[in-house]
């Protein structure tokens, strides 16, 4: 910042102003976005989806209306054993798709998935014996990322849209963490 020399006020660079209007605007639809109801705000409280989402990472949830994620998304959701709890989890199979763990490995339609990246131990040791589900057409299976600490689908079972809040897009807080949330299936 410089100062005008014949007010003694400090002068603004007009790419600060451009700045200055591009962040008001950025700020004013996120909270357009909020109140209108297609965004919504989550606070991850535990460290199921690690190293994804970590402890009080806050979320900013596409809540648009049908919720139709994609294997890979992660969304946010309603407990079906406590309507009043939210969870956030990974989608890992969907309408139709078959799921079941066999020596402590996930298996998606017969196929054990071990390019799951994002996932903190690929087995899970001591895992109680589940019978394979195959997915309705309007169920979804969810897991933590964080698989051995995550209370998910192997406990409660798949879930439905009308479960779900949304699809989470983004962490805005902390700073340090702040950044878009993407599908690593690339969907």
């Amino acid at each position: 910042m410089a100062i005008d020399p014949e007010t003694g006020k400090t002068k603004i660079s007009s790419l600060r102003k451009w700045i200055g209007f591009a962040v008001f605007f950025v700020l004013a639809g996120v909270v357009g976005a909020l109140a209108s109801g297609r965004l919504e705000n989550y606070r991850v409280s535990s460290g199921s989806m690690l190293p994804t989402l970590e402890v009080g990472d806050c979320l900013l949830v596409d809540s648009r209306r049908p919720v139709v994620p994609q294997r890979g998304d992660i969304v946010a959701f309603y407990n079906p054993e406590n309507a009043a709890e939210r969870l956030v989890k990974r989608v890992v199979a969907g309408p139709g798709d078959r799921v079941r763990f066999e020596d402590g490995l996930f298996y998606l339609n017969d196929e054990p998935q071990y390019d799951e990246d994002y996932v903190t131990i690929e087995q899970i040791e001591d895992l109680p014996y589940q019978k394979p589900v195959t997915l309705d057409l309007d169920q979804y299976y969810v897991l933590g990322d964080n698989r051995a600490y995550s209370v998910d689908s192997m406990n409660f079972g798949p879930i439905t849209p009308d479960d779900m809040i949304g699809v989470v897009k983004y962490i805005y807080w902390p700073k340090s963490r702040m950044r878009a949330i993407h599908n690593p299936n690339g969907v």
